[in-house]
């Protein structure tokens, strides 16, 4: 059975965020608890985190994280690199928010999924940026083994702006995954993310068939669609959104059984949002359950 899942920002779940805020994150609602029973109600089994860096309390998350757990979700946790404190004798010293998360989740699920970006930069070259990622994703991926944390990376996949990313393109996802060459470091495939990189015929276009190098590395994914100025994490209801049945249809094919993981940015929308978003869960569902297209 595959597992329709959905991204909440961290705003929306902090204790602290007022109301406005919350409902500017949990689709027009006020409280989380409700927000949940709207997920669940749309087959919603999977929540993320997006995004708990190194530096984050995870007091300020603890009762919406309890709550996720108590209504029966599994939990993904979208990661941060940046900091300045990259290495330590144990992963609590390199990701010391993730600790309680990790001790007290391994009672609700048996693995963690962290979709994660490579280092990013205004002021450097991506091939330095690779190599700093590919030495970190090493040394954290040490300390998980010796440690026997259950948990796995999925280096996301960016679209080309205004940074120096080595991941702002499939191959240099892929070049990282391979060198780094460990089960703890699979893939999140950003399809909003590639699909707004071909519109703009950037890296990705130049050969717009997705690598099996990189279908099959795949173990997380976000989705989302592009509007009509092409601005990216909008609604899926309308289908030149995203080619979503197309891209569903290739993880099929190489045997993808991870989390669909919606990942929505609803102040960016305009309109009726939960209308148009559960239109767009709507179509994610029909997606994920048609028959493979041979």
């Amino acid at each position: 059975m595959m597992t329709i899942g959905v991204s909440i920002k961290s705003t929306g779940l902090r204790k602290d965020a007022d109301i406005s805020e919350r409902r500017t994150h949990l689709a027009g609602f006020s409280h989380l608890r409700d927000y949940l029973n709207f997920l669940q109600a749309h087959d919603v089994k999977s929540i993320e985190l997006r995004i708990y860096t190194r530096e984050d309390s995870y007091e300020m998350y603890q009762e919406a994280i309890e709550m996720i757990w108590k209504k029966g979700f599994h939990l993904t946790i979208h990661g941060d690199l940046a900091g300045d404190f990259w290495y330590g004798e144990s992963f609590g010293d390199v990701y010391p928010s993730l600790v309680q998360i990790l001790k007290h989740g391994q009672l609700e699920q048996t693995e963690f999924i962290m979709p994660i970006h490579a280092f990013q930069s205004t002021n450097s070259f991506a091939p330095t940026l690779k190599d700093e990622s590919v030495q970190v994703f090493k040394q954290w991926i040490s300390l998980i083994e010796s440690e026997e944390i259950p948990l796995c990376f999925a280096l996301e996949n960016n679209r080309e702006k205004k940074l120096y990313d080595p991941c702002d393109n499939l191959q240099g996802v892929i070049d990282i995954v391979h060198e780094v060459n460990s089960p703890h470091l699979g893939i999140c495939w950003d399809m909003g993310h590639y699909d707004s990189n071909l519109l703009h015929k950037r890296a990705d276009s130049v050969d717009p068939a997705v690598p099996n190098a990189f279908l099959e590395r795949v173990i997380h994914t976000h989705i989302h669609g592009l509007n009509e100025e092409s601005v990216t994490h909008c609604s899926l209801s309308d289908p030149l959104s995203l080619p979503l049945e197309m891209y569903v249809d290739l993880l099929k094919k190489a045997h993808y059984t991870g989390i669909y993981n919606v990942e929505m940015s609803f102040d960016r929308w305009d309109g009726n949002v939960q209308h148009e978003f559960t239109r767009s869960l709507q179509r994610l569902k029909r997606a994920v359950a048609q028959e493979l297209v041979s």
